[in-house]
């Protein structure tokens, strides 16, 4: 997503944005999400980490903060889509209880698939 996208996602203001920072710094993170009207799912977009802050459980607390919005909010679940050739990532939701429910051949700009998951609460 390019930065005039991103923005635009933002300032509409119906989508959930949640930012990590620590005081009197520039923010070490964040994370976007997606709501669609008529859908039982949150679409956990993106999230992103500064590289200093990596692995200190800033992407941890802002992937709990989006789940714990799409509870709040009466989502049925979470859904969201990873790279096949991530499996990193793969083991990690798998480990958070989310399950694949679909291949999309060809999803990615480099022609790599996407595994899309979701999790019910």
């Amino acid at each position: 997503m390019n930065r005039r996208r991103f923005a635009a996602h933002i300032r509409a203001g119906r989508n959930p944005i949640f930012v990590a920072e620590e005081e009197s710094r520039p923010p070490c993170g964040y994370a976007l999400g997606f709501v669609r009207a008529g859908s039982d799912y949150l679409r956990f977009y993106s999230l992103a980490v500064s590289p200093e802050h990596a692995g200190k459980g800033a992407g941890r607390m802002l992937f709990e903060a989006m789940e714990a919005f799409a509870r709040k909010r009466g989502c049925r679940g979470m859904r969201l889509e990873v790279r096949a050739d991530n499996k990193r990532l793969l083991d990690r939701y798998a480990g958070l209880g989310y399950r694949v429910f679909q291949e999309v051949a060809g999803y990615y700009g480099d022609g790599c698939a996407a595994i899309r998951l979701v999790r019910d609460f």
